[in-house]
């Protein structure tokens, strides 16, 4: 199978969240920490991007929206993910946290028939998805990243 990193696309606007009420919970989310916050947890959003909201974050945590998710749920239906929202005063965004597969790249066999894991490169993590599942997110108008083939 043939696999692009995904990459943040540099059009893309800066999406900033106020700090939650609740520590633990926001320093879970600057952390990179999924696994500590808990489903529907809300985020205020500083200010919403004139161009909308993205169907992807990188920053400050990895996280997607409905469409995205309904996408990938296509090729792995039962993948586990937690619901959070971003609201301000006018709208609401429901994005979810993936608890993604990790794949070693030196064994083949831990990416069969993986669309969509995460891989730790130089220390950097990466998300890495196949030829497929890029066709049908581009298929679908999802946008908020760019796809860097992998060699």
């Amino acid at each position: 199978m043939n696999y692009f990193t995904l990459i943040p696309d540099k059009a893309c606007p800066l999406v900033r969240i106020y700090n939650h009420t609740e520590i633990k919970i926001f320093q879970a989310v600057m952390r990179g920490e999924a696994d500590q916050i808990p489903d529907g947890t809300v985020f205020q959003l500083k200010e919403i991007p004139d161009s909308d909201m993205p169907d992807i974050l990188f920053k400050p945590i990895f996280c997607v929206s409905q469409s995205f998710y309904k996408c990938i749920r296509i090729y792995h239906p039962y993948i586990t993910a937690v619901q959070i929202s971003f609201v301000d005063c006018r709208n609401h965004f429901t994005y979810y946290i993936l608890e993604l597969p990790s794949a070693d790249k030196k064994e083949a066999f831990s990416l069969y028939e993986q669309h969509i894991y995460k891989t730790t490169d130089n220390g950097v993590e990466t998300v890495e998805v196949s030829l497929d599942l890029s066709e049908s997110l581009l298929r679908r108008g999802v946008w908020g990243f760019g796809l860097k083939e992998e060699k």
